[in-house]
């Protein structure tokens, strides 16, 4: 493919400058880096199978002000603020919606030390929010959270494979039961992995593995 448009590299030039604060010893990511993360979620996570091609990704918590007048958006006015800011000022030609994915890849780049993520441009702005209830409650059950999330179409892929520390509970002699599953049976991972944890019998759970839970 060609090389990236120097708007972009410009943009994402300024965006790394923007989430590092070098008044720091030694320098940390901030406030503003931090929120790209659920500002990135917030605008896709209204979406569903059941709008087709519509809805999500459209840059709507910042265009229509939904950042400023729902509660679940709360938290994100700073961020949307200085994002349309620099949309704004140094950058017409590039969407809103487009802005935030970028902002976020570029977090996660930088401040995270985690991938570098192929970044596709060319969504279409939206100024109208969506319908209310779009994203998960976060107090929402287990269950309810996974009808939520398969409706994202995320579901449970067979390629996945089970972490270290799943097969290290699995093959715990006292805790063990109640996790086999999760080395093996991947559709009820989300669906019963809370369950789990709460009536294991340790308030501490040590594994011969550094890998996350989760």
């Amino acid at each position: 493919g060609g090389s990236c448009p120097a708007v972009w590299t410009n943009l994402v030039k300024d965006l790394r400058a923007l989430f590092i604060d070098k008044t720091k010893t030694p320098s940390q990511f901030n406030d503003y880096a931090r929120a790209t993360i659920p500002a990135t979620f917030h605008d896709c996570g209204t979406w569903n199978t059941t709008k087709g091609p519509t809805g999500g990704y459209d840059g709507a918590p910042i265009l229509a002000y939904k950042a400023g007048t729902r509660p679940e958006n709360n938290g994100l006015q700073d961020i949307s603020t200085i994002l349309l800011n620099i949309e704004n000022s140094n950058y017409p030609r590039v969407g809103v919606a487009d802005l935030i994915q970028v902002a976020s890849y570029v977090t996660i780049a930088t401040c995270s030390g985690g991938p570098v993520i192929a970044t596709h441009v060319g969504r279409k702005d939206s100024a109208v929010g969506n319908s209310n209830g779009g994203l998960p409650d976060a107090y929402a059950s287990d269950v309810k959270l996974f009808a939520k999330y398969y409706q994202y179409t995320l579901t449970h892929p067979m390629g996945v494979k089970p972490f270290a520390s799943d097969s290290s509970l699995a093959a715990d002699t006292t805790i063990g039961k109640k996790f086999k599953w999760m080395a093996h049976d991947l559709s009820h991972k989300f669906l019963h992995y809370s369950s789990a944890l709460k009536n294991n019998p340790y308030t501490t759970i040590t594994t011969k593995t550094t890998a996350p839970l989760l």
